[in-house]
């Protein structure tokens, strides 16, 4: 892929956000920021925006939400931070992994209640390393047992 220089001089357009992929985290952070009321663009080099989620079928890990506690699962960030730890060789940054382990649950929320993303909590199938169910994904994913 070639680089091609833009020598227009006078391009006339000034946002205060440019989101650069939209993939999941692009696209949430898009949501997020348009609820702020942030003018803003997403620009995606793919003619489909799927980005690394579309690798994972869609499933996104989350602590302590309402569709584990809808299915009797006990879960906790705490728990999702040690379980992501331990996998990972205690390796990553422990604030960054506690911050995430915190807000997966009210984002995943956040996303069902705000924005009409129909989640639900994948049955069958424990990711590895973790010690409770914590994916979730919309009800097409390919998840084992369901069509």
């Amino acid at each position: 892929m070639a680089i091609i220089s833009y020598t227009h001089e006078g391009f006339d357009a000034h946002l205060p956000l440019l989101i650069i992929g939209a993939g999941a985290c692009g696209l949430v952070a898009a949501l997020a920021a348009q609820e702020a009321g942030v003018e803003l663009a997403v620009l995606e080099r793919d003619a489909l925006p799927r980005g690394s989620t579309a690798m994972s079928s869609g499933f996104i890990p989350a602590a302590n939400t309402r569709f584990q506690h809808e299915l009797g699962v006990t879960d906790s960030a705490e728990a999702m931070a040690e379980d992501i730890q331990k996998k990972n060789g205690f390796e990553a940054d422990p604030a960054i992994v506690e911050l995430l382990a915190s807000q997966s649950g009210p984002t995943i929320e956040w996303l069902t209640d705000q924005h009409g993303v129909p989640f639900e909590l994948v049955e069958g199938f424990l990711y590895p390393g973790h010690r409770h169910l914590r994916m979730h994904a919309t009800p097409r994913h390919g998840a084992p047992g369901k069509s």
